[in-house]
């Protein structure tokens, strides 16, 4: 789709560059509406009369460029649009590294060209410090400015002068422009934090800054410590606080903390009046860290190994600051140092995924609500141009995470825009000489500074594809796809071993985050790597008519009955001792469901291990008294197995109870569902919204939605009834409706669409 009225245009002298900010700018007079179409790398702002419109372009594969196109309705009869474009050079997990650019085309109603790339005027953005730390290991740099209050002024002044040394911006070709598929994100909404504590601050020298590897790995390309123009990381480290007057006019050294009831994903926004030159700090977290006794809500920047600090150095005057990276906060702490200043408030735009409002549900149990509540918003918080594992630390497509947060999209959303963008990605992966060949990337589009590489992903890969094509028309992704999955076939069958099974596989092996994943437990034979790669094997099998693959992935299922039962569970691996494969010894919770999971148990087959499963193990489990030789599993991804196995097997009160245990407290605390049965790491972690779906199951007793035939699975096993509940879950063609009113449950499908009950299956 690309024109020859626009060029993509970049500043040439900069491009070997790290971290360095251009602003493209463009007067234009008239107040009727305007189309702008638009597209670039790494990334960019768009702020029309001074108001933060856009964040984009939205992510795809390596050479290739999505468009955005705005329709901008609010104009004056002068107007200013700036587009602020990031040019970063480094290696992350957002993206893959390319050369930068812009490109722009404002056009009329009627579709006349008004302006191009060519004339927008470009500056170098000095305000935006360059020689920084980096905000993580997986994504670009942090945020630190130097502005003063005319800068912010003609940022919203058409005509003004912008105190930035203009930029000659020359043309660059770089890959192709492609459309957007997904929905812009709406950046009219607000969400105003609250004040709820203020008081003083103090510089304690003695105390450690933190410290952490995305410091230190110059693999990544960052700025050495020693280049680093401001170091908020090793002010913010030692601070001491004392709780004080609640109030907005901050003085030196000292702090006011907002809040907002759940924890959200957007760009920090802080209105303030500074009287006297000041620094100011916005120090932000997902949770209160604070321990028992404390008086002061914990806000802990570096708990998700990040670095969650924006610095300002402002001059006297007014300003409306607006970061140009999405973050995730349910608590904002400002801190002046030096000078003083009013806050005037304090909270952040949204960056969700707008179809999400498509979805409502209603249960009279406030826990379920609650929970339900969580998943949706975590979901609309992962979702806005690819399926995401976080929204903070990293916002990398992550596979694994996306065979489950995929499905939930259809229900959630009635589409799939998203996990068939995410897809398209995947299926136009190119090696970049960091992955071994024929490897499916663990996450994409990025780069690997590591080389690291989760030959289980691929497998979840192969599945994810299968389900996918199960519920939606897609004639092109499996012919596409064809080539890179047989590879990656390969690749794995380099470790077969004589029984057919994989021994010593290449590579991170992670089951789960828990010991299930320790070296003892993947070495060698690890029994639900091989279970997960049967069940590749078979889906492959079924999506190109190859019956060997099949049987081969009967046969792997036996192998792994025969060799991993102790006869009492199933070990986690059998290492090679002079020769032969023996037991470890080692046992895993999450082993046992995964392979239940993938087929190769099941309750009929092995009654009394469901039995000890279902009544020994679990989220009421203490692990030092019950089992202790079984180590317990982690939320990613153990506990959903389990609740899955649960399902599968017909033990729907029995989930309903667990998924309380389960996800309660962690709706409770942040309105989002988390990564780890911990605080540690990602609080809004996108495969959790999986909840929802096995919440349909076990109270409406949905088993699956197949848009492509119009049809809706019900399971064969009763649904819960103990309380009523209404749930609208949209389609293309209209919403499908439950309602349960004192036990009795009602169904109202489209029109056209029909229902069948059947065996429930977690493959849908």
């Amino acid at each position: 789709m690309k024109s020859n009225l626009a060029d993509q245009m970049f500043p040439q002298k900069y491009k070997d560059e790290m971290n360095v900010s251009f602003w493209f700018v463009l007067d234009f007079d008239g107040g009727e509406p305007r189309n702008f179409i638009l597209s670039g790398n790494d990334d960019y702002c768009v702020y029309l009369n001074g108001e933060m419109i856009h964040y984009g372009p939205a992510r795809s594969a390596i050479h290739e460029y999505r468009v955005d196109k705005l329709l901008l309705s609010s104009l004056e009869a002068h107007n200013r649009l700036v587009v602020i474009l990031a040019h970063y050079n480094c290696i992350s997990y957002t993206r893959p590294r390319a050369a930068s650019f812009f490109y722009g085309i404002l056009e009329k109603e009627d579709g006349t060209i008004e302006a191009t790339t060519r004339d927008f005027t470009c500056y170098h953005d000095t305000s935006r410090l360059q020689k920084v730390v980096r905000f993580s290991y997986q994504r670009e740099f942090s945020e630190s400015y130097r502005l003063n209050s005319s800068l912010s002024l003609a940022l919203k002044t058409p005509g003004m002068a912008i105190p930035l040394s203009k930029e000659q911006a020359d043309v660059v070709t770089e890959g192709k422009l492609i459309d957007r598929e997904t929905h812009l994100s709406d950046f009219s909404k607000r969400c105003s934090f609250q004040l709820l504590e203020a008081g003083i601050y103090s510089y304690d020298g003695s105390l450690k800054a933190y410290d952490d590897r995305y410091m230190h790995s110059p693999y990544l390309r960052m700025f050495e410590q020693k280049e680093w123009e401001v170091d908020p990381n090793g002010y913010v480290s030692r601070l001491r606080y004392w709780k004080g007057q609640t109030k907005s006019l901050l003085g030196t050294d000292e702090f006011a903390t907002f809040g907002y009831p759940i924890s959200k994903t957007g760009f920090l926004t802080c209105k303030l009046r500074v009287r006297h030159k000041a620094t100011i700090y916005l120090v932000f977290d997902e949770i209160d860290t604070r321990n028992p006794g404390e008086d002061l809500i914990g806000v802990t920047f570096y708990r998700n190994t990040t670095h969650n600090i924006v610095s300002y150095e402002l001059e006297e005057g007014e300003y409306s600051l607006c970061c140009r990276e999405p973050y995730t906060a349910k608590y904002i702490r400002v801190l002046c140092r030096g000078g003083s200043v009013d806050l005037l408030s304090v909270g952040l735009i949204p960056f969700e995924n707008p179809d999400v409002s498509r979805f409502h549900c209603q249960f009279d149990n406030p826990k379920v609500q609650k929970i339900a509540d969580a998943a949706v918003n975590t979901f609309a918080q992962n979702t806005v141009d690819i399926l995401m594992d976080c929204p903070s630390r990293e916002r990398a497509g992550w596979l694994c995470d996306t065979y489950f947060s995929g499905i939930v999209e259809g229900y959630l959303t009635g589409n799939h825009l998203v996990e068939h963008a995410f897809l398209w990605n995947y299926a136009h992966y190119v090696n970049q000489g960091d992955q071994p060949s024929g490897m499916i990337p663990m996450c994409y589009p990025c780069d690997f500074g590591d080389r690291g590489f989760i030959p289980n992903w691929g497998m979840f890969y192969i599945l994810e594809i299968e389900r996918y094509l199960a519920r939606y028309e897609d004639p092109d992704l499996l012919g596409e796809v064809k080539k890179q999955l047989f590879d990656f076939v390969a690749w794995c069958d380099q470790f077969l071993n004589e029984d057919g099974l994989l021994e010593n596989l290449q590579g991170t092996i992670l089951v789960e985050w828990s010991h299930a994943s320790d070296a003892e437990s993947v070495s060698g034979v690890n029994y639900p790597t091989n279970a997960l790669y049967a069940a590749a094997l078979d889906a492959l099998g079924r999506m190109y008519h190859r019956d060997d693959l099949e049987k081969r992935a009967q046969k792997m299922r036996a192998t792994i009955r025969e060799q991993a039962y102790d006869g009492t569970f199933f070990n986690d691996n059998r290492i090679r001792r002079n020769g032969v494969l023996e037991l470890s010894g080692r046992i895993s919770e999450t082993t046992q469901y995964y392979l239940f999971y993938f087929g190769v148990a099941n309750r009929q087959m092995y009654p009394a291990l469901y039995q000890r499963l279902y009544d020994e193990l679990g989220p009421t489990r203490d692990p030092k008294k019950v089992l202790p030789n079984v180590f317990p599993s982690n939320v990613f991804i153990g506990d959903y197995l389990r609740l899955l196995t649960l399902l599968k097997s017909g033990s729907f009160e029995k989930a309903a109870e667990e998924i309380i245990y389960y996800f309660y407290f962690m709706a409770d605390k942040t309105g989002t569902l988390w990564e780890f049965d911990s605080t540690y790491a990602s609080l809004t972690h996108c495969f959790a919204s999986y909840v929802i779906v096995m919440l349909l199951q076990m109270y409406c007793g949905l088993a699956g939605i197949l848009p492509k035939e119009k049809k809706v699975i019900l399971t064969a096993r009763e649904p819960l009834d103990s309380q009523n509940f209404s749930v609208s879950i949209p389609t293309a063609d209209g919403p499908i409706d439950f309602v349960n009113q004192k036990g009795k449950i009602t169904m109202k499908l489209p029109q056209g669409w029909l229902s069948v009950i059947e065996p429930f299956t977690p493959q849908r």
